[in-house]
């Protein structure tokens, strides 16, 4: 699949687009650095998580593209992400794009840019910590049930303990029951969460903290984005081959409620009481839908790099996914 960023058509290393050929074609040099880059307005630097990241700038609008994420050593985050987006569209979830890339010998990849330009976004993080810190003044007892201590202010601690459907709906009919007296756009908003949180349990996905969910435009949820740890893809595989089937016992970050029961079935167990006849039927839907389409994620995948996936990360991905959708399946009774 060919790739253009700013009029330059990249071009691949054995399936990965090769940006420092682009940023050499665009800057008509033989040699160049990170620094050279950002003097040049060409990238911006973000300073977040674990990886080495950076934007990819528009020469014409100086807005973000896409953004290159480079892969832990011995990892398989790269393909992780184009998995996670290919198992996205089955689901009929909104996905931002994602390519596998290189730069400067570290591989990873680039996930394009959701927003539009005048598209407004906040975070979890954003959202959660604005209300905590209004209810703190008023209506501080609402955290008592969260485990939350109102007089140790770790930041992180309160939004993690609060990154759950439960918290969240108060929230927001809280937030929204003024301006939307008829309570449709919370009822959209938490349907968005629960595909979302749905998603991780079917994937393992132990990532969705608050800084990768968000609203835009004050209307839904925002598209899935940076599946990166699904089915532990984040671990050399190599070395982790050998525990398949293990994978159910991770914490998930986004959760149901403030109990400690986090990990995927308990979640969808939960979710399946909460959610009713509906949403057991929709759920039917995805894991069918799942079942019938995994071993094509590779295929497309493949197709879409113009390179074969490694044989390890393919067998190790199938491997994990299909073990865990039988215990799916097992849950309810499919």
């Amino acid at each position: 699949m060919e790739v253009v960023i700013n009029k330059i058509l990249l071009r691949r290393k054995k399936g990965f687009l090769d940006l420092n050929r682009y940023f050499l074609d665009i800057l008509n040099r033989e040699f160049i650095d990170e620094e050279d880059l950002y003097n040049n307005g060409l990238i911006d630097v973000e300073i977040s998580g674990r990886s080495d990241k950076f934007w990819i700038i528009s020469i014409e609008t100086g807005e973000k593209i896409a953004l290159f994420k480079s892969q832990m050593k011995n990892s398989c985050e790269a393909y992780a992400e184009l998995i996670a987006e290919e198992i996205a569209n089955i689901l009929h979830m909104k996905t931002a794009h994602n390519d596998l890339a290189i730069f400067n010998r570290q591989q990873g990849s680039i996930s394009y840019n959701f927003l539009n330009e005048y598209d407004t976004y906040c975070s979890g993080f954003d959202l959660i910590l604005s209300y905590y810190e209004e209810q703190l003044k008023t209506n501080s007892h609402l955290f008592n049930a969260y485990g939350i201590d109102n007089n140790k202010h770790n930041i992180d601690e309160i939004t993690d303990k609060l990154n759950n459907v439960q918290f969240i709906t108060t929230m927001l009919e809280d937030r929204y029951k003024q301006k939307y007296s008829d309570g449709s756009k919370v009822f959209y908003l938490i349907n968005g969460l629960v595909d979302k949180l749905t998603f991780d349990c079917l994937t393992i996905n132990t990532d969705d903290h608050v800084d990768n969910w968000g609203i835009i435009n004050d209307s839904y949820i925002c598209p899935q984005f940076d599946g990166a740890r699904i089915f532990n893809l984040h671990h050399d595989v190599l070395f982790k081959h050998n525990q398949i089937g293990a994978l159910e016992n991770e914490n998930l970050n986004l959760s149901f409620d403030n109990s400690n029961q986090k990990k995927p079935l308990e979640i969808l167990e939960k979710l399946l009481t909460n959610g009713g006849s509906d949403y057991y039927k929709s759920l039917q839907v995805k894991v069918m839908a799942l079942n019938r389409n995994l071993d094509k994620i590779p295929v497309c995948i493949d197709e879409r790099t113009n390179c074969e996936m490694p044989e390890y990360i393919k067998e190790y991905f199938l491997d994990n996914a299909k073990d865990h959708l039988k215990k799916v399946k097992s849950l309810i009774k499919l």
